[in-house]
């Protein structure tokens, strides 16, 4: 992993980062699955070829937004989302893009 890439997932898996603020769910529910979706900003040609990751539903794709959207169903403890966000900006960078936000059920 390079250096700016371990950067950018050190500061978004900080709890100050905007990130932390799509959890919105109480320490009582986080142990349960639900349903994440996260949202990834591409090159609308990247958007038309990205194939499904390992792990990921491909949900949509959206070619006028640049936007693809991927699920998978998991925790919402802190961990687990730590783990969301070093996966969601692990899968921009390979697809040269950007992670743009998250969301969980319900949506």
């Amino acid at each position: 992993m390079n250096s700016d890439l371990a950067a950018a997932i050190k500061r978004a898996c900080s709890p100050s980062s905007f990130y932390w603020a799509f959890l919105g769910v109480s320490r009582q529910d986080a142990s349960e699955e639900r349903e994440v979706e996260i949202r990834i900003n591409a090159a609308t040609e990247t958007v038309s070829t990205l194939e499904q990751p390992p792990g990921w539903t491909l949900e949509r794709r959206d070619a006028s937004l640049g936007a693809v959207f991927l699920r998978r169903k998991q925790r919402l403890t802190r961990q687990a989302v730590r783990g969301l966000i070093r996966d969601a900006i692990t899968l921009a960078h390979e697809a040269g893009g950007t992670f743009q936000s998250w969301a969980h059920e319900p949506f």
